[in-house]
């Protein structure tokens, strides 16, 4: 949970340096404090005459850092930031926590993290209700929470081996289970926004008044083959979940080609069928016992009754 709330004030504030110095040398990214100071000594100076020791915020230029954890976590950390004034809290922190591989990290960690993953998914429903206050009065709301020691109720990992569990194919990186069934693959793969920032260059392409600029076609084909590449990536993370099993739905209806189904070639027509022969042809209902006969005075004789053959040791 402190780890969570460094997180979310550093995406709130990228000139808290206290939250960003608590998420690099907590457990989640794990730098040691000789290296941080190393980092910030390393610094550039905006004035060099000046004595001050620079920050090390949000705002600082990952190409100056040379430890290369540091770097990529700013990296990451500053793609996140960008996008706080353009989707709810909620949205930006589950991104956070895949991007940096939070849930694999805890189940690595602990092994049986069933209350841990519970807990980053109680943690990320809290901020369900900041989609309009914002995402700094969510992170003050939690640290006043951490420093007051409030006390709240914990996830109940109610899953079991056999349960089933829902996942995005974002969120099952680093994760694994013994079946998996990718669902919904007849969705259509969304399009790229026509406000486009290119990858290579960082300029900004924007369509005004339906006159597009110079370069915006080719900035937004670029942008459509990296979308096709990624979720050709995001294929490959659901395929190579399962352990044991991988069952790949054979749908009725032909797919469109911007379908999900359709961005690779799985050769379902070559699969073998699930083989559901050992099953019963009829799913077996629960033996209700009929209506509940059990009367006032018969409850009182059969808990005398048990009573009576009780053994006390004295």
């Amino acid at each position: 949970m402190q780890d969570l709330i460094a997180l979310t004030r550093v995406l709130a504030d990228r000139r808290d340096t206290l939250a960003l110095g608590a998420l690099l040398r907590g457990p989640l990214i794990g730098v040691t404090e000789e290296e941080l100071a190393d980092v910030v000594w390393q610094l550039p100076h905006s004035d060099e005459e000046s004595t001050r020791i620079p920050r090390l915020d949000l705002g600082a230029d990952p190409a100056t850092i040379a430890n290369p954890l540091v770097r990529e976590t700013l990296d990451k950390l500053q793609s996140l930031y960008r996008k706080s004034n353009s989707t709810t809290p909620h949205e930006l922190l589950s991104q956070a926590v895949d991007v940096l591989r939070v849930r694999p990290l805890l189940l690595q960690r602990h092994g049986q993290a069933e209350r841990s993953l519970v807990n980053v998914d109680l943690y990320l429903s809290l901020s369900i209700g900041y989609a309009v206050r914002g995402l700094r009065i969510f992170a003050e709301t939690m640290t006043a929470a951490w420093n007051q020691e409030e006390r709240a109720v914990g996830g109940r990992p109610d899953a079991q081996e056999e349960a089933v569990a829902l996942y995005t194919m974002h969120a099952a990186k680093g994760l694994e289970w013994p079946i998996v069934i990718p669902v919904n693959t007849m969705t259509g793969a969304l399009g790229p926004d026509n406000a486009i920032v290119g990858r290579k260059t960082d300029t900004f392409y924007c369509k005004i008044f339906g006159v597009a600029p110079d370069g915006y076609e080719t900035a937004r084909k670029a942008e459509i083959d990296e979308l096709d590449h990624e979720r050709v990536r995001l294929w490959y993370v659901a395929a190579t979940r399962a352990r044991e099993l991988l069952v790949l739905p054979r749908l009725d209806a032909k797919p469109s080609k911007s379908a999900w189904i359709s961005l690779v070639d799985l050769s379902l027509a070559a699969l073998p069928n699930l083989d559901i022969s050992h099953l019963p042809d009829d799913i077996a209902t629960p033996d209700t016992g009929g209506e509940n006969l059990q009367t006032r005075t018969a409850f009182a004789a059969e808990a005398e009754a048990i009573a009576a053959r009780q053994t006390h040791l004295t």
